[in-house]
């Protein structure tokens, strides 16, 4: 069955491009962590680290400059055919960003320096490289909305899940699988129960095996006394005759 939360369900890794909003494109890269599915196999728990660095624009600030963001976000992933080689999936999460700036202007660089919290949401592809889906590889777009650093996102990268289609297997109990988990646990039921009337018939058969034995071997010691006595009375027969 699907592993639960927590548990290790995967990793990804993507490299790409981050557009934040009065900077020029700049390099991106994350890398996200599958811990486990929440309810269905397809929902997946994600835990990851992100990283941009962009140019601010001159066009759209009096003070050009660059600045870095580290951090990382915390959601859900779901793979919408996770069981088949081509699957969408959408995301949302949670996510946080720590922005070191290098800015001359210090009203500048003390706006985009902090920590900041926001939301992220997106969606993508993974496409399997082999028919087990241990290897795919993914895209993902998404956009992060945070104060300061709201940016969009585009990426490429690779996803390696150990277990591969199994990883997307229902959790025991949940939706259609508690019903076959049910018909298993009944059918070994049967199946035990099948197994101990056959054991108690192989024991019937044999006890009554064992008690015929005990009456042939009665017989015989009966036909065998009175073999006996014949012999004896035919001795007798014979004694008086001679």
């Amino acid at each position: 069955m699907a592993q639960p939360f927590p548990s290790f369900g995967g990793i990804e890794a993507r490299i790409g491009v981050a557009s934040p909003k009065d900077a020029d494109p700049g390099l991106s890269a994350a890398v996200d962590l599958d811990l486990g599915s929440v309810g269905i196999g397809s929902l997946r728990t994600i835990a990851g680290f992100h990283y941009f660095a962009v140019n601010r624009d001159s066009d759209a600030a009096e003070d050009p400059g660059s600045y870095t963001a580290t951090g990382g976000r915390l959601g859900l992933r779901l793979d919408l055919f996770g069981r088949q080689r081509l699957s969408p999936y959408v995301l949302g999460a949670l996510t946080g960003h720590r922005v070191s700036a290098d800015v001359a202007e210090p009203r500048v660089r003390d706006l985009l320096e902090g920590f900041y919290a926001g939301v992220s949401f997106g969606g993508g592809a993974a496409l399997s490289l082999d028919e087990s889906g241990v290897l795919a590889v993914t895209g993902e777009a998404r956009r992060t909305v945070a104060s300061n650093i709201a940016h969009n996102v585009l990426e490429l990268g690779v996803r390696f899940q150990p277990r591969g289609r199994a990883t997307y297997n229902r959790r025991a109990g949940i939706g259609g699988d508690a019903r076959s988990g049910e018909a298993a646990r009944i059918a070994v039921e049967r199946e035990r129960a099948e197994a101990e009337r056959r054991r108690l018939e192989e024991e019937r058969l044999a006890a009554e095996r064992a008690r015929a034995e005990q009456e042939r071997l009665a017989r015989m010691t009966e036909e065998e006394r009175r073999r006996a006595g014949q012999q004896v009375v035919r001795a007798e027969e014979e004694a008086e005759l001679a």
